[in-house]
């Protein structure tokens, strides 16, 4: 019977020719200057919730772009004059290049936007021009894009600032046939000059991607790291670690804002875990390097190189241990001597957590969740295992199999393990459901971590969950559900509270001690801090 499932289930993989690129030849034409910023139990239905939708906006995007346009073709020849820039913020853009050049909306600050004629404060209007910087070898242009700039107080249309911006160079390569190509905006450089201008008291912001995060043992001091916009990984990046205070989300960009930065990695940083006494932070880098940081002193006490990418670290709960995900295995590092004391290939993975008593590491690896005896250095046990799943095949009239579900998950995308370390939660997203159409796509199931028997689970219409936290008491489950927090209470199953403010997927969670707040990092470049307190 097994045999006969496998081969209904066989797909054939084709593998795709490499398309034809082509070449850009320099033009002769000169590029034109830009200005410098200046400084400056189980369930079946949906989980219910008690999140209310967003309000209307009371004048409407169409009234705004109407009254807006005008202002903004006006405003490049208008005189200057000084005045606060204050949101909410609307931006107007219009490509003087195209066949019918217009005014439009545009979504470049949507941190601190609004859509609605009667909120806005301030508005933006970028004319964006285009100059051709060369030729492809297939006859097609290349382009590098510009902003010019100019800043209005609204409702009055006083012009009270103007500023330029050059996007980057367009790529000297392209797929042949693709028509003219272009540089990347310089929405970047346009967010950045805004920031640093303005008071941004619920989050914090920062100009490249944030992709870990982590907080200190007392609370105090939290810190992310850093790589570049969109999750690139580019080997020449000079990764860094930004720490701050938990209290004080208004950090504006400049270094000296933060209590320190630490710099070494090159590339990503791809995790981060303050030790036990909050004394030392470890990070791991795209780079192989796992380091290790007083935190005080703010000084490189060591480090440690790995054969392959580190994707997480934790630290056991008496701090003698540093456990490392990567790729192919599972390190065990001394943060003393920072030294390598135990590993373990073929049981990596993308996330772990060490058992409260430290003699089990739980490792979310290859869709299932595998149990790492510290002591024996061996996986004693894989969940869901897939020699006991039950399948139930669907078929057609005409005998076509239609597809294959199981009473449990089959795989796991991701997990959190509760403060008493006697249950896992893990999360599976079913990619044969639109993400978008209503329809439940997400299972959250509940594991027993001594046994890897399924308890039961709840299934609901969500979007890609990236992390998920507990709370410090176990009362509470947060979860990245795309750009939103939605925070479970364990004893209901219920969704009590869904938080918006993201404008992209949630990458870190991380609750302050008590679990009265919750910190979020995301890929929109900010960090937010929820208050939980009833």
């Amino acid at each position: 019977m097994r045999a006969a499932l496998v081969v209904l289930l066989a797909f054939l993989l084709v593998a795709c020719m490499p398309e034809a690129t082509a070449t850009v030849i320099p033009s002769a034409e000169p590029l034109p200057p830009s200005e410098a910023p200046p400084p400056a139990a189980t369930a079946t239905q949906p989980p219910t919730t008690t999140q209310t939708t967003a309000p209307t906006p009371t004048v409407s995007p169409a009234e705004l772009k109407r009254r807006a346009a005008p202002i903004c073709e006006n405003a490049f020849s208008a005189l200057i004059e000084t005045g606060p820039l204050s949101p909410p913020f609307a931006v107007m853009k219009k490509g003087t290049y195209a066949d019918a050049p217009s005014w439009e909306l545009s979504h470049q600050l949507p941190h601190l936007g609004s859509l609605s004629a009667a909120d806005v404060q301030t508005l933006f209007c970028i004319s964006e021009t285009r100059t051709k910087t060369g030729t492809y070898t297939d006859g097609s242009a290349a382009y590098q894009l510009s902003w010019e700039v100019r800043v209005i107080s609204w409702p009055g249309g006083k012009v009270i600032g103007k500023q330029s911006f050059a996007g980057s160079l367009p790529p000297k390569t392209k797929d042949a046939g693709s028509g003219a190509s272009a540089g990347s905006y310089p929405d970047s450089e346009f967010a950045d000059w805004v920031f640093r201008q303005i008071d941004h008291p619920d989050f914090l912001y920062f100009d490249n991607a944030i992709t870990s995060l982590a907080i200190s043992p007392d609370g105090e001091i939290a810190a992310f790291g850093s790589a570049l916009a969109d999750q690139l990984v580019n080997k020449d990046y000079q990764a860094k670690i930004y720490l701050f205070h938990t209290d004080d989300l208004q950090t504006d960009l400049g270094t000296s804002a933060f209590l320190n930065v630490f710099e070494g990695h090159q590339g990503m940083v791809t995790s981060l875990a303050f030790s036990p006494d909050g004394t030392t932070l470890a990070s791991s880098g795209y780079d192989l390097f796992i380091k290790f940081w007083d935190v005080t002193r703010g000084s490189l006490l060591g480090q440690v190189s790995l054969a392959d990418t580190p994707n997480y670290l934790a630290f056991s709960a008496d701090g003698t241990r540093l456990a490392v995900a990567s790729n192919l295995e599972v390190t065990i590092v001394d943060p003393v001597s920072r030294q390598v004391i135990a590993s373990l290939p073929r049981a990596g993975g993308n996330r772990l957590a060490f058992s409260p008593d430290g003699s089990q590491v739980y490792v979310n690896a290859l869709g299932g969740i595998k149990v790492v005896d510290t002591t024996a250095n061996r996986v004693t046990l894989t969940f869901p295992d897939p020699f006991t799943l039950v399948p139930t095949i669907s078929v057609s009239p005409d005998g076509t199999v239609l597809g294959v579900t199981y009473e449990t998950p089959e795989t796991v995308e991701g997990f959190a393990l509760s403060p008493d370390g006697s249950q896992i939660i893990t999360h599976t997203i079913d990619r044969t459901v639109e993400v978008d159409s209503g329809k439940e796509n997400i299972r959250l199931a509940t594991w027993d971590t001594e046994t890897g028997k399924y308890v039961g689970e709840v299934k609901f219409p969500g979007s890609l969950i990236r992390t998920m936290r507990f709370s410090p008491d176990g009362e509470l489950l947060a979860m990245g559900n795309g750009s939103q927090v939605w925070i479970w209470d364990m004893a209901t199953w219920q969704v009590t509270e869904k938080r918006e403010g993201h404008i992209d997927d949630i990458v870190e969670l991380a609750f302050t001690p008590e679990g009265e707040s919750l910190l979020s990092a995301s890929r929109d470049g900010t960090i937010r801090i929820w208050s939980l307190a009833e």
